[in-house]
């Protein structure tokens, strides 16, 4: 991958260097920097995923500008190539800075604020949401056919099965990757990077991650990041929350198996158990 990146930052602009190249664990592409001949600061992607790859470039164009400076800017994508640049931002992930209290809040709060702007993106959208629900989760409950037991397979059909009888949610531009592990911190500033999952979606699936697997135990954090989004959740979409990490949960397990992420499944089985306590707990 970093041969063909080299490739194609010759042909985009003669003189480029191409550095710091890195792939995660897992995923569908290849990340590097690249210094232009006059300096110039980039960071070029190469997507394996065409769909993913349009999702994004479609997120930088369309909704990533209502953030301002909190985000990179697409600098040009290549379709053919399925390779994008941006510019440079600097900073530290969120997930690695060394953060004291104070800085952790602040943290918290400039994310939710940014999200709140991506969110406000385009007008939202009224859709189905419980029929998408249903069919994702009948994508997915095979390949979690052997990895969880009969009863907590049954746990997650009914949570997505109960979503049928709630008001269906606004549907709005979403990142639904929106953790700490893709957002960059430099000082006060705060940079959200990574948009190659966004789509338009229920505004809950950006905090379900958040919601189960951090403020659980940081319900402080919990309280920053509302502040920030400016917007208080209602009962329904704590329901929502609820009712969505049960398939959330089964679909960590599934994809950290067949990523081979040991930790990552252990956090989804985690939450599952988590989730199904009380019904356990009232029997």
């Amino acid at each position: 991958m970093s041969t063909e990146l080299t490739a194609w930052a010759a042909d985009f602009l003669p003189g480029t260097r191409v550095h710091d190249v890195r792939s995660r664990p897992g995923g569908t592409t290849t990340v590097a920097r690249l210094t232009g001949p006059r300096g110039e600061d980039w960071f070029a992607k190469l997507h394996r995923d065409r769909r993913a790859y349009r999702r994004e470039v479609t997120a930088y164009r369309e909704w990533v500008p209502a953030l301002g400076g909190g985000a990179p800017r697409l600098v040009t994508a290549d379709d053919d190539a399925a390779v994008l640049v941006v510019s440079a931002v600097p900073g530290v992930l969120g997930v690695d800075a060394r953060l004291d209290d104070d800085g952790l809040r602040a943290m918290h709060r400039r994310a939710g604020a940014l999200l709140r702007a991506f969110h406000q993106a385009a007008p939202p959208m009224t859709g189905d949401f419980a029929a998408l629900m249903a069919e994702r989760h009948a994508r997915w409950r095979p390949r979690a056919a052997h990895l969880l037991s009969a009863a907590e397979l049954d746990f997650v059909r009914d949570s997505v099965a109960c979503l049928a009888g709630l008001p269906e949610p606004d549907m709005v531009p979403c990142h639904r990757d929106y953790t700490a592990r893709n957002w960059l911190v430099d000082g006060d500033a705060l940079y959200v990077i990574d948009f190659e999952h966004a789509a338009v979606e229920a505004r809950i699936w950006d905090l379900l991650r958040l919601y189960h697997q951090v403020w659980p135990d940081h319900p402080g954090l919990r309280d920053d990041f509302i502040e920030g989004y400016g917007r208080t959740l209602s009962d329904t979409e704590h329901t929502l929350l609820r009712l969505c990490g049960a398939h959330h949960a089964m679909t960590t397990v599934v994809w950290a198996r067949e990523t081979g992420d040991a930790a990552f499944e252990r956090t989804g089985r985690d939450l599952l158990a988590r989730l199904r306590r009380p019904a356990t707990d009232s029997g």
